[in-house]
């Protein structure tokens, strides 16, 4: 049967929503059995598009219409490296729903499920097509939905998988998302572990705190420290630091006695971090922030500036490119490592990161032109508002 995990903590300050039971009824139509059966589908990419009031469809990675646009709510993805939540980028399967029906939505196409309950606030994907679904909004800071644990792992009322492999032991709740094949979850008492998709304990929810797994380790926190773990959960790098950042080339920033460094994977420090704010490097690189121009740029984990702070706006790295804004907007667009100009998006607004192959772009005009690039520059889809094909440019 369709599997909806329900889950709910009590915090400081907070009130318990109420949650009667860790299952609630399956949904009904289930969905067909050469569906379920098709597991390689989870992973198809599928990109969610709106019209200007905010009705929400589905298109493929060709950019044709899977979904038109009549569902009130669309999945929220994680994008590149986890680096936070957006509609606006390609997902492992798009969840649409609207008060009477809701469609999963993968390369087979449009899948229509009766829906459990017509209020729905946000659903986030957590990768490989299960999602986490939420009824109600954030009310205050002290809202019981917004942490569990010092990263703050956003816990969802329900969990949703449209194919019915998900069957956690009981109280188990995913985080984040899937990479590398687990996922952060927690348990009743707040400790993590790692799950994979059909929600078997991996690694034992014993944990403090976790972050998703990158290189083949993962941050983890025991008695108020961070140090790393493999795949097979043994220790790697011991229980040192005050903070950890993930695994990028071999390398991770660490924080130990209010100095960052960076740290390889036998727990050596090989950098020094100069600097005062925080490094976390992606693509090898650091976004880094100077005070005296105001700024930004990126810098290599000795802190020497590999690209010098020329942009009033920038991205992290990610897949090799970083999108960025100079003061000379008609400059903007995506730049390699070499700080040159790969996809040139004059005048955008807001450019997104290449998640699963596509970025959505934004343009500060009256229409609010918007769009999906692919890599290579090229308009896959395009809002139906725009009159005019805004330009992007492609350098090799």
């Amino acid at each position: 049967m369709n599997k909806i995990i329900c889950r709910s903590f009590l915090l400081v300050f907070s009130i318990a929503l109420g949650c009667d039971s860790p299952s609630v009824t399956p949904l009904k139509p289930k969905l067909p059995l050469h569906i379920l059966d098709d597991l390689k589908h989870r992973t198809d990419i599928v990109l969610p598009i709106h019209t200007r009031d905010e009705k929400w469809g589905a298109i493929d990675v060709d950019g044709n219409i899977v979904v038109q646009r009549t569902y009130d709510k669309a999945s929220w993805g994680f994008t590149s490296d986890s680096l936070g939540l957006s509609q606006h980028c390609g997902q492992q399967g798009v969840l649409l729903t609207s008060p009477h029906q809701w469609c999963y939505v993968n390369s087979n196409g449009a899948h229509l499920i009766e829906p459990q309950f017509d209020k729905i606030w946000r659903i986030t994907n957590l990768g490989k097509s299960l999602y986490g679904l939420d009824q109600n909004p954030l009310t205050s800071e002290f809202d019981i939905k917004v942490i569990v644990g010092p990263s703050g792992a956003f816990v969802p009322d329900y969990v949703y998988d449209p194919y019915e492999n998900w069957n956690p032991p009981e109280g188990i709740v995913p985080h984040f998302q899937f990479t590398e094949d687990l996922i952060v979850v927690s348990s009743l008492d707040e400790k993590f572990g790692y799950a994979d998709r059909n929600g078997k304990i991996v690694i034992p929810a014993v944990y403090e705190d976790a972050d998703p797994f990158r290189e083949g380790f993962a941050a983890v926190m025991k008695e108020g420290k961070k140090g790393y773990i493999n795949k097979h959960g043994m220790n790697v790098i011991d229980c040192l630091y005050e903070k950890a950042n993930s695994f990028d080339q071999g390398i991770a920033s660490v924080k130990m006695q209010d100095q960052w460094h960076f740290i390889n994977k036998d727990g050596e420090i090989v950098h020094k971090w100069p600097h005062r704010y925080t490094p976390e490097a992606f693509d090898g690189l650091s976004k880094c922030y100077d005070s005296d121009t105001k700024l930004y740029g990126y810098c290599l984990p000795s802190g020497e500036w590999k690209i010098p702070p020329l942009y009033k706006s920038a991205r992290y790295f990610s897949r090799g490119v970083a999108g960025v804004i100079p003061n000379d907007a008609s400059q903007s667009g995506y730049i390699n490592q070499g700080g040159n100009l790969e996809v040139a998006v004059p005048n955008a607004k807001s450019m997104g990161f290449f998640t699963n192959g596509f970025a959505w772009i934004e343009y500060k005009n009256p229409r609010q032109d918007c769009g999906y690039i692919n890599r290579k520059g090229e308009w896959v889809w395009l809002a139906d508002w725009v009159k005019e094909l805004p330009e992007v440019i492609y350098n090799q």
